[in-house]
């Protein structure tokens, strides 16, 4: 799909217009996603989390898509687990108005801070057109105050003293404290 647009742009300080014509080439509503961002977000640290992408095409007859890969930005964090194998150089043939799922796991792995990363998966379909699938993988760690070691100095038998240990959670995520 051919299409020709002007861009104009407006400089109100001294009246004047400048347009510049554009040329381009359009792609036909042909996939979408679901979600359009797969975002894995506030997996605990220490765990993982499986999540699911669906590559929708949109058109009443099949499509074939290839040259399939996964640009991954984080450091093995973010994997492919289904379809088995992975999905680099593969290639699938999407039925009409049907979808293919890509399923996923994101492995934080870090208990020290809070992690984003990001991932990619990359395809061309029959006309080469280029797509690409973004994932994004957020990590939360449980993060508690605890006050200073308390020390209570001489205490002589028969004589009490008492005193305050503070515990603050200070995530963004319930903890829980089985025991001190």
């Amino acid at each position: 799909l051919d299409y020709i647009d002007k861009l104009c742009l407006f400089e109100t300080r001294c009246y004047t217009v400048d347009c510049i014509d554009l040329h381009g080439k359009g792609v036909l509503e042909t996939f979408r996603f679901q979600p359009l961002v797969m975002e894995t977000q506030n997996v605990i640290s220490c765990q993982s989390r499986d999540d699911s992408v669906f590559i929708v095409n949109m058109t009443s007859s099949a499509r074939t898509i290839d040259s399939l890969r996964f640009v991954d930005q984080s450091g093995g964090r973010l994997q492919i687990i289904e379809p088995a194998g992975g999905i680099d150089g593969k290639t699938f043939l999407i039925p009409g108005k049907d979808s293919l799922r890509i399923r996923t796991r994101y492995t934080p792995n870090d208990p020290t801070k809070d992690r984003a990363d990001r991932a990619y998966i990359r395809y061309r379909d029959a006309s080469r057109a280029e797509w690409q699938v973004q994932l994004i993988g957020t990590s939360v760690a449980p993060k508690i105050f605890i006050t200073q070691l308390t020390a209570f100095g001489v205490v002589e038998v028969g004589d009490t003293r008492q005193q305050t240990v503070v515990l603050e959670n200070t995530s963004s995520l319930p903890v829980k404290i089985d025991s001190l």
